[in-house]
């Protein structure tokens, strides 16, 4: 196992300790760091996907995990921006292919299913930001979830990093 790889990870850790923090101040934290694990987990989904499926774009897969957020500032515009994002997703990749040649319809065709794979996939990390309302006196308790979620999931990245490179021979998932 080499050092070199762990204490890059170990540093990786520290810089996320303070976008962590950021959801101990809800609501405006608890947004911020959704809208970040959002945009990164759409980014791992969409070089997953694509190498899977043979196509998804995490720039949409972000846009439109993104625009029901809004409707914590109004039911109505997270709404309309969610419906508008799709409409415009379907409008743009339905115009690619359309303009494209016989050949050129195969690859807007996985784009539009990866990224929507992608996005059926994802979408839990919307619910996030509801945690906030779960209990209105105790304002710190969802984000002490978050929190402690992220704290799990990088425990146990870090463990599954290093039983890997100790006793493991090859990629379970190679991909």
């Amino acid at each position: 196992m080499s050092s070199g790889a762990l204490t890059q990870r170990a540093i990786g850790s520290l810089l996320i300790l303070p976008v962590a923090a950021l959801a101990l101040f809800p609501p405006v934290g608890t947004l911020a760091v959704t809208v970040l694990l959002i945009a990164l987990a759409a980014r791992e989904a969409a070089r997953i996907l694509t190498k899977v499926l043979g196509g998804a774009s995490a720039f949409w897969i972000t846009v439109i995990l993104i625009s029901p957020l809004f409707a914590a500032i109004s039911p109505a515009l997270g709404a309309i921006l969610t419906i508008t994002t799709l409409l415009l997703f379907v409008g743009t990749v339905i115009r690619r292919a359309v303009r494209a040649s016989e050949k050129r319809l195969e690859p807007e065709l996985r784009l539009l299913l990866g990224t929507m794979a992608a996005v059926i996939w994802l979408s839990p990390l919307t619910l996030l930001p509801l945690l906030a309302s779960l209990d209105p006196l105790d304002r710190g308790a969802p984000a002490r979830w978050i929190v402690w979620l992220l704290a799990i999931v990088w425990t146990a990245d870090s463990a599954a990093y290093l039983v890997g490179r100790t006793i493991g021979r090859r990629k379970l998932a190679p991909v």
